[in-house]
C-alpha cells in the first residue's frame, strides 16, 4: 500500500478516540488506499482491516466524509485518482483482449468509461443545449414601436 504505514503513536491515538474521529495519518492512509486500489469502497475497507485491524469500515469512512469537509476533500481527490487509474487500464484491457473475451473486456472498459465520466470532469460526456425562437413579423413589429415610444 505504498510507503505509508500506521504508526504506533497513531494507532495509540486511534485507540483512544475511536473510529468516529479522525485520525489525520489515518486518513492520510485511506485516501491513498482508495487511490491506487481498483476495489469498491467496501471491498476495500475489509481486505485492509486483514493488514491493518485499525482501518475503517466503508461506513465509518462515508461518516467522515458527511462530518469533516477536509476528509470530504481528499476523498474526492483520492476518487479522482482512482478514476485516473481506471481511465490508464482502458487500452491495456482492450489491447489484451482475445476473441473469446470481447463481451467481458467491453464491458470493463465501458464500466471504467462511466467512471470517469462521473469523477473526472475531463472525460464528462459533452451535453449540447439547443435553443429555438421563433420570431414572427408582427411581434417584430410590435418590440420595434414599444422601443419607439420608449425613446419619444
Amino acid at each position: 500500500m505504498g510507503n505509508k504505514d500506521i504508526t504506533a503513536q497513531a494507532k495509540r491515538k486511534i485507540m483512544r478516540v475511536g473510529a468516529e474521529t479522525i485520525v489525520p495519518e489515518l486518513m492520510d492512509i485511506v485516501c491513498e488506499a482508495i487511490a491506487t486500489s481498483q476495489e469498491n469502497l467496501d471491498k476495500l475497507c475489509k481486505n485492509m482491516k486483514k493488514l491493518y485491524p485499525e482501518f475503517p469500515a466503508s461506513d465509518t469512512i462515508y461518516r467522515w466524509i458527511l462530518k469533516y469537509p477536509d476528509f470530504a476533500e481528499k476523498y474526492r481527490t483520492a476518487r479522482r485518482a482512482q478514476a485516473q487509474l481506471f481511465v490508464d487500464q482502458i487500452v491495456e484491457i482492450s489491447d489484451e483482449c482475445d476473441d473469446k473475451e470481447v463481451a467481458k473486456a467491453t464491458l470493463r472498459v465501458n464500466t471504467r468509461k462511466w467512471l470517469a465520466s462521473r469523477l473526472l470532469i475531463d472525460y464528462a460526456d459533452k451535453q449540447q443545449l439547443e435553443h429555438s425562437v421563433t420570431v414572427t413579423h408582427e411581434a417584430l413589429l410590435i418590440e420595434a414601436e414599444k422601443i419607439s415610444t420608449r425613446k419619444e
